[in-house]
């Protein structure tokens, strides 16, 4: 099974997810604040990113099935 890959990054108007299983994400911003979450079980899942304001934010993705994390940065422009 493969880690989740999130491109483009950076990205302005959304980024997408490539991965395999039930995954759910929360997108925080540089605060630590919650700004957007969700699930997908789709193998590659966009997500609109067009409201968030420009700068670095932290994703988390856990996989509903095995429960394996991962956390990445992107940057919207």
């Amino acid at each position: 099974q493969q880690s989740p890959i999130i491109y483009p990054n950076p990205a302005s108007d959304k980024i997408a997810i490539k991965g395999d299983g039930m995954v759910s994400f929360i997108i925080l911003n540089s605060r630590g604040e919650k700004v957007r979450d969700g699930r997908f079980s789709a193998i590659t899942q966009q997500i609109p990113i067009d409201d968030l304001a420009s700068g670095i934010y932290i994703i988390l993705l856990k996989n509903s099935l095995t429960g394996a994390t991962r956390t990445s940065k992107f940057t919207v422009n």
